[in-house]
């Protein structure tokens, strides 16, 4: 018989055996009809403490627990669409779970896509014209969304759809090479507080467009080079707490952040401060890891100085970055980067 040791004087005693306890089918109709006495609402709080897929496995019981399964708020867990099956499940969903409040989009496996939105790369839905095709336009279904994620998901094209969800609170959308929208969308999500952008060749727009929530956004990161404007019109952002620009068009002088400038800010990324001798400046830097020309804070040193030197030695070094947009202190329009790289392949 297994044992188990005790403390001080006690020794080793036996290990007690329990009799599993069994149902009977009188047990069962006895529970079945507690179940039953509990109203739909009471039925949907307890559903909410329980993961998405549990939720689905519990509504197939009775018409009862389906219906309270529709009324459930489904805890901030997430639910990962990352294959067929899991979209297969998503679609189930829709109708049968709709209170969802965290989704994650990813990819569905190979030969596998979203149905192609408005303005559609060409190329792209040619390439993928024999995929199996999944229909994104069942999201807007789930209405309570509170924290929504695209990672490298097979999208191609506008979706208004994704755009429409009155209280998302977290978007975050990265890798999606075909995805196409502009900042101003982000209007009709008015509760919008963290906004991360991370690697979206085709999204658009001025940053000013964030203007509209100015009184809700605490987090803005994005790196997407096609996104212009001037940081400083995010500076009355009373909640903003955090700004990362680094990899982007937009421009600004570092200097205009005065002392009522981003009130609540505790992080910031704009480009980096560079040091040749004791001359400071700082300089944009590009998607593509392309230095502009250097915004210096300080008058460069004359010749005769003891500081010339070191100032010109390590400024040959900093140069060698500008080549591509030398002539530029900021980012160039999207219009005179194409003609640089028509230029750049001549």
């Amino acid at each position: 018989m297994p044992t188990i040791r005790g403390r001080g004087s006690m020794g080793q005693q036996p290990m007690r055996r329990y009799r599993q306890w069994r149902t009977t089918r009188e047990d069962r109709d006895d529970l079945a009809a507690m179940a039953n006495e509990l109203s739909d609402d009471v039925v949907a709080i307890i559903f909410g403490c329980l993961p998405p897929e549990d939720i689905m496995r519990m509504r197939g019981v009775c018409k009862k627990w389906r219906e309270a399964a529709k009324k459930t708020f489904v805890p901030m867990t997430d639910f990962s669409v990352n294959n067929v099956d899991k979209y297969n499940a998503l679609v189930a969903m829709a109708t049968a779970l709709p209170n969802l409040q965290q989704l994650s989009i990813r990819g569905l496996g190979s030969g596998h896509k979203y149905s192609d939105g408005e303005d559609a790369d060409e190329r792209r839905a040619r390439y993928t014209a024999n995929y199996t095709t999944h229909d994104i336009n069942i999201i807007p279904n789930f209405r309570k969304l509170r924290c929504l994620e695209i990672h490298d998901a097979p999208l191609n094209g506008r979706y208004p759809v994704l755009f429409d969800f009155p209280l998302l609170h977290k978007l975050f959308i990265s890798d999606c090479r075909y995805l196409k929208f502009d900042l101003a969308m982000l209007s009709r999500l008015p509760l919008l507080k963290e906004l991360k952008l991370i690697g979206n060749d085709r999204v658009v727009g001025n940053l000013r467009s964030l203007r509209v929530l100015k009184d809700i956004l605490e987090e803005v990161d994005i790196s997407c080079h096609q996104i212009e404007g001037n940081f400083m019109d995010l500076a009355d952002f009373l909640r903003l707490k955090q700004l990362d620009l680094r990899h982007t068009s937009v421009t600004g002088y570092v200097m205009d952040i005065g002392e009522n400038g981003f009130p609540a800010l505790g992080s910031i990324g704009l480009p980096p401060i560079i040091q040749a001798g004791s001359c400071l400046g700082w300089s944009w830097c590009t998607h593509d890891d392309h230095s502009c020309e250097i915004n210096w804070l300080d008058p460069k040193p004359s010749r005769e100085s003891s500081g010339y030197k070191a100032y010109a030695e390590e400024l040959q070094g900093i140069e060698r970055n500008v080549g591509f947009y030398r002539g530029y202190s900021q980012p160039p329009t999207l219009a005179e980067y194409n003609r640089l790289c028509l230029e750049y392949r001549r």
